[in-house]
């Protein structure tokens, strides 16, 4: 017989003795998904005594969480930018230094046409993209990844959060075969060397996609793709806004001058580290000046 407070007092001691920081906020959010109780019902009902089901459930979990797997993995479901996303085995985790990407263009916005077009290269699962829907009513955009089920999971979260009339999800390779243009085009693409997996949280190394994590060429090969392909598809005036890792903003900076691109903004994240990077064609690029 387990009530809900010793249930709770129990998985937050199993995690810190596994190394777990923050063990107590894992372990509600667990049981409300095993039990079906709210995060208000866990307070109000803290000595009601868990079903056999519901005990079997969490005891599950938690063994779960022990192995090092992300909260969110295990519930299928990640917050971002205050919205719930489905993210499923071929999606990243989103994380919170990702939202630094969506002040970044919101910055923008009054540089922007009044129905700004957006194009999110590597949607994993739609959360760049659909957040800044969700922020822009006249925006519109399309989200292309390579991985079939990334895309499948993206749709299935603009159906939940209504954007669906907006956002269109294509299984594809960056920006090849694509002969629309848009005012704005975003991406959190793969910046991780493969000598530095090793250093990675096991929550990461272990449970996010490698494909969406490591890139050869000491982590800029996609980089260069997006940048070489992206002036095709950009209009005149347009941005380019790059998620980056924290030692890479130099080594892109260099990337983009030398391919005819602006630095106008850079952006750093919650730590205060350097984590976006936002381009412009040079006008000689496009003919004459924005």
């Amino acid at each position: 017989m387990v009530t809900v407070s010793e249930a709770i007092a129990w998985a937050a001691s199993e995690f810190k003795n596994n190394g777990i920081d923050g063990g107590g906020l894992d372990a509600r959010l667990l049981l409300t998904a095993a039990t079906g109780f709210s995060k208000e019902d866990l307070l109000l009902k803290y000595d009601q005594i868990l079903s056999c089901e519901q005990k079997l459930n969490f005891e599950t979990m938690v063994k779960r969480r022990k192995r090092r797997e992300p909260v969110s993995r295990i519930l299928g479901m990640r917050e971002f930018w205050s919205l719930p996303f489905k993210i499923s085995a071929e999606t990243l985790d989103p994380r919170p230094d990702s939202e630094t990407l969506i002040e970044a263009c919101l910055e923008l916005r009054q540089d922007l046409p009044e129905a700004p077009t957006i194009l999110d290269l590597g949607t994993g699962s739609g959360c760049l993209l659909l957040s800044l829907l969700s922020e822009w009513p006249d925006a519109s955009g399309l989200g292309v990844d390579f991985s079939i089920d990334a895309v499948a999971t993206a749709k299935t979260n603009s159906q939940d959060l209504g954007l669906s009339e907006r956002s269109e999800f294509l299984v594809g390779n960056w920006c090849k075969g694509l002969d629309l243009k848009f005012n704005l085009i975003i991406s959190n693409p793969p910046y991780i060397a493969a000598e530095e997996i090793e250093d990675l949280e096991p929550e990461v190394r272990e449970f996010d996609p490698m494909a969406a994590l490591v890139a050869p060429d000491e982590g800029l090969a996609d980089y260069k793709q997006i940048i070489s392909q992206v002036p095709s598809v950009l209009h005149e005036g347009g941005f380019l806004v790059l998620e980056h890792g924290y030692q890479q903003p130099s080594a892109i900076e260099k990337l983009l001058t030398n391919s005819g691109w602006r630095v106008v903004g850079k952006k750093l994240d919650l730590a205060g580290l350097p984590r976006v990077i936002i381009a412009q064609l040079s006008s000689n690029c496009f003919g004459h000046a924005h």
